[in-house]
């Protein structure tokens, strides 16, 4: 049986953490640490850990994560702590050879998600390609794709999430403050690590680690 850690954080206190430290401190804190796949850095089993979850809503999102259901897991909480949630079970995870489809689970919840774009990056190359494509939705057909980003002020042009549609594209440059910045990108099938669609937010995203070159594209009136 697993047992969660004992510290309980309720949805107050762990939105005033995500206040007080950053993302990016939140990273360096519980995820980019060492850590043995099959337990701590001690090699000792790991165990789940709860914080963040409602306490009374632990017993359900313990099923869910034995069970293998990510999405029940990671939907016991606020959308706003998927990542981090992922991030303090990442080894539980992997443990379990569950770590492909908890992260894709865990990105795709995320209701703000860029600020974790370089844990998702480290965590994708960890994963396993083949386990990576199976809990992706279907690709498209071909072996290479015209993708697009949408990006605002000084967002990267070459980030990580793309989409095959432009619409959506046109939709993330204009969305906040408008004036946005559509770039395009030609990507052979096989640099795209993951499809979410469907399972998602369908938004037709695309998660390429690297690319090459990238054109601005003018927006449509």
């Amino acid at each position: 049986m697993d047992h969660a850690d004992d510290d309980v954080l309720t949805l107050k206190e762990a939105a005033a953490l995500l206040r007080v430290h950053p993302v990016s401190t939140l990273t360096r804190m519980e995820a980019i640490r060492p850590l043995n796949r099959k337990g701590d850095e001690m090699g000792r089993p790991t165990q789940l850990r709860l914080k963040g979850i409602p306490l009374l809503l632990w017993p359900q999102a313990r099923r869910y994560a034995n069970a293998g259901d990510a999405e029940g897991f990671f939907g016991s909480t606020d959308s706003m702590l998927s990542m981090y949630l992922l991030s303090r079970n990442w080894a539980w995870f992997h443990q379990r050879s569950l770590a492909a489809k908890a992260l894709l689970e865990a990105w795709s919840n995320q209701k703000v998600a860029y600020q974790w774009e370089s844990f998702m990056r480290q965590r994708l190359v960890e994963c396993d390609r083949a386990e990576l494509l199976r809990w992706s939705d279907p690709f498209p057909e071909g072996d290479t794709y015209t993708l697009y980003r949408g990006v605002q002020g000084k967002s990267n042009p070459r980030g990580l999430s793309w989409t095959t549609s432009l619409s959506v594209a046109e939709h993330f440059a204009n969305r906040v403050h408008g004036n946005g910045t559509v770039y395009m990108a030609t990507v052979k099938r096989k640099n795209v690590y993951a499809r979410i669609h469907e399972s998602g937010r369908e938004e037709h995203e695309m998660l390429v680690l690297s690319i090459d070159d990238v054109i601005s594209r003018p927006q449509r009136g």
